[in-house]
């Protein structure tokens, strides 16, 4: 069943109201602690200013106790922040594509770093073809960012999306996510570069996956100033 869609602004004001339900306040309050955590390098705090990880994370309604993946998770930003929000009795899957793996053999060193952490101890990293993507176990989330488009480019195959999608969605659990974070480049920038696409109509299971809600956040300038960026939730 659809979860019901709500603006961003919206959605946060209801998360901030004194009528706060106290699973949402749990919530809430973890995703506090992830943003403002000790444990997070300079280098990730540095770009919270245009990525708005407190909004993103929102967004994605990653909870306490839920299982994750972080799909081409690169040095590891959200990585670090949904470790800290899922917490002990949930799980963190950092999968870095073999494809790139071939491409930059030190492609999961950031990951692998902060798997070793004990700073990240709910952090796992696999290294799986981007087609035969598999976590060892059903998930609440799959997440990617500013990576979708990618998987369309020569260099990643290109990949063959219908495989893509299906293997996340049957990476799911019922009612779990697929969250993409994307951007579309700026206009009359003359980029050519598949921009902002979306799973719909990529053959997710027997048909066009369910659109849950669609977003597009008010930071133009986000992840090096690319465009506008949108973010789009599908829910097996």
């Amino acid at each position: 069943m659809l979860r019901h869609s709500l603006p961003l602004a919206a959605g946060l004001l209801w998360l901030l109201s004194p009528q706060m339900p106290a699973g949402a306040a749990d919530t809430h309050d973890a995703i506090t602690a992830a943003v403002t955590s000790a444990a997070r390098p300079e280098a990730d705090t540095k770009q919270d200013e245009n990525r708005k990880p407190a909004q993103v994370l929102e967004f994605t309604q990653v909870k306490p106790g839920d299982q994750v993946v972080d799909l081409i998770p690169g040095g590891g930003y959200m990585t670090r922040l949904f470790s800290k929000v899922v917490g002990a009795q949930g799980h963190v899957y950092a999968m870095v594509p073999t494809e790139i793996l071939s491409m930059r053999k030190t492609a999961d060193e950031a990951v692998k770093d902060m798997a070793a952490s004990p700073d990240y101890p709910n952090v796992t990293v696999l290294r799986q073809s981007i087609e035969a993507f598999s976590p060892p176990e059903p998930v609440d989330l799959v997440w990617t960012s500013m990576n979708y488009h990618d998987l369309h480019d020569s260099f990643f195959g290109p990949a063959d999306m219908k495989k893509v999608n299906k293997a996340v969605f049957d990476a799911l659990k019922p009612g779990g996510s697929y969250v993409v974070m994307d951007h579309a480049a700026e206009p009359g920038s003359g980029r050519t570069a598949q921009s902002c696409r979306q799973p719909q109509g990529e053959g997710v299971r027997s048909g066009d996956p369910r659109q849950d809600r669609q977003v597009h956040l008010p930071f133009p300038q986000a992840h090096g100033g690319r465009g506008e960026v949108g973010a789009v939730v599908l829910v097996r």
